[in-house]
């Protein structure tokens, strides 16, 4: 996979020192009425309609860009999971418009300059974003696979360009995924590779008779699926379990792989599927399709994660 980044808000979280640096300037007399949190939101679309937003003279302006040149890159730390995506990925490229030189400083300090191939800054003479020459530039040297980036302006160029988008701790419309941390990023894979997009249904109520969407009551998975979401402490994931194995549902013809795509098509929160795929997988690697897709998810599995496997598969103790 080929994959181009955004830089700030989306491998690095630099946004609370730029807020910061922002909010220095936001007058006494209205900060009771203006707080961090709503900076952080109009900054999340771009740090010049925060200033405009916030009606900023020149010398307020001049005194936040000459901040952000200040790179202190002990304030710009990269987002955790963020280096296994980057080892995951056969190639990586960013597009910023940040300097050159701030940002060969943050990743140097980090250690991460290694595992770009091409970085095109703010000094390379594209356009600003959501001008799409710099991504055309890029996709046609690298044929990127995915788009990553934090805001509106960062996804546009690549819907431009037809390439797949992922957006970043920001549910913005029209993105094809929607991850909140890049432990959740094999589900981004996972949906690529089968062609299924995040929240791209509605979520339903999980009850028995929403399963008898897909099942008859006499079948098996039927039976199995009620017991197990009766005795199950986690509900959520019994019922989803074993979706996968209704021909509606029927993708990759693995039964936990479909129903985590099931999952994540539908809106349920990633550590869902990630469970399904964990906890499924673990004994049914019936393929090196399989095998491939438990080992992907077992290189971003999580404490929480782990706690929720063991969580579920006391109901199956349960009914044993």
């Amino acid at each position: 996979m080929k994959i181009l980044f955004d830089f700030d808000g989306t491998l690095y979280n630099s946004y609370p020192n730029i807020v910061k640096n922002i909010y220095r300037e936001v007058k006494d007399e209205r900060k009771h009425i203006i707080s961090e949190e709503e900076v952080y939101r109009l900054v999340k679309v771009n740090a010049k309609f925060a200033m405009d937003m916030l009606e900023f003279d020149d010398e307020q302006r001049k005194r936040v860009y000459d901040a952000q040149y200040e790179v202190i890159p002990e304030l710009n730390q990269p987002f955790a999971h963020i280096k296994t995506v980057l080892e995951y990925a056969e190639k990586n490229v960013i597009m910023t418009h940040k300097s050159e030189a701030a940002v060969k400083e943050i990743l140097n300090f980090y250690n991460m300059a290694h595992y770009f191939d091409e970085i095109v800054t703010k000094d390379s003479g594209f356009p600003k974003k959501p001008n799409p020459d710099s991504y055309t530039y890029l996709h046609n040297k690298y044929k990127i696979d995915l788009v990553i980036g934090d805001r509106q302006i960062d996804l546009i160029p690549g819907k431009h360009l037809g390439i797949t988008t992922c957006s970043y701790q920001n549910h913005l419309p029209d993105a094809d995924y929607y991850i909140d941390d890049y432990s959740n990023f094999p589900l981004v894979v996972l949906g690529m590779k089968y062609g299924v997009k995040s929240h791209s249904q509605k979520q339903p109520e999980l009850n028995e008779e929403w399963l008898r969407n897909y099942f008859n009551q006499e079948d098996e998975v039927y039976k199995e699926t009620v017991e197990l979401a009766k005795k199950s402490k986690d509900a959520t994931v019994a019922y989803l379990y074993k979706i996968g194995a209704s021909p509606e549902v029927k993708r990759s013809g693995n039964v936990y792989i479909d129903s985590a795509l099931y999952a994540m098509e539908h809106g349920f929160e990633a550590s869902v599927g990630k469970t399904i795929i964990l906890h499924g997988l673990e004994t049914a690697k019936d393929t090196a399709e399989a095998k491939e897709i438990h080992e992907l998810f077992k290189r971003f599995i999580t404490d929480y994660v782990e706690e929720r496997i063991k969580t579920f598969n006391e109901g199956f103790r349960v009914r044993a």
